[in-house]
C-alpha cells in the first residue's frame, strides 16, 4: 500500500472518530437551564405533611408559611470532644412581611410545629397547630 492510501484511510478514521465525539457531546449535553422550583405546598392546621429542604408549606387560612432550610446530622463520634454535635432541622417561618429563623425553631408567629418523624438528611414529617 503506498503512503497516500494510508493517509487517506488515517483521515477517514480520524474525521468518523471526530463526528463521534461532536455527536455524543451534542446529544448529552445536559441543559444550563436553572431548576425549576417548586410551587408551595398548602395543607390545613393539624393535617400532617412531608417537607424536604428548600420546600415551602403554607399553612392555609393562617398567611403563614413553614420553609426548611438546612438539616444538620453530626453526631459527635466516640472517644471525642466536639464544639457542637447533634441533628437539627434550620426552619423558616414567615407571617405578614415577617421572617423568623432557627435551629429546632418549633414556634413562630404564635404556632407550634411538631417534628413528627424525620431522618435528619432527607424530609420532615410534620404538624402545625395554632398555640393556645
Amino acid at each position: 500500500m503506498n503512503q497516500k492510501g494510508f493517509a487517506n484511510i488515517v483521515l477517514v478514521v480520524l474525521v468518523i472518530i471526530l463526528a463521534g465525539v461532536a455527536g455524543y457531546f451534542t446529544f448529552n449535553q445536559k441543559s444550563s437551564s436553572p431548576v425549576p422550583t417548586l410551587s408551595p405546598i398548602t395543607v390545613s392546621l393539624g393535617q400532617q405533611f412531608t417537607l424536604k429542604k428548600d420546600w415551602v408549606a403554607k399553612i392555609a387560612d393562617t398567611g403563614l408559611e413553614v420553609e426548611i432550610t438546612a438539616f444538620f446530622n453530626s453526631p459527635c463520634p466516640a472517644k471525642v470532644q466536639c464544639v457542637w454535635s447533634g441533628v437539627g432541622i434550620g426552619f423558616e417561618y414567615r407571617f405578614n412581611g415577617e421572617v423568623q429563623k432557627g435551629i429546632d425553631l418549633v414556634q413562630a408567629f404564635g404556632y407550634q410545629t411538631t417534628i413528627i418523624k424525620t431522618d435528619h438528611e432527607i424530609y420532615a414529617d410534620l404538624v402545625v397547630e395554632k398555640m393556645k
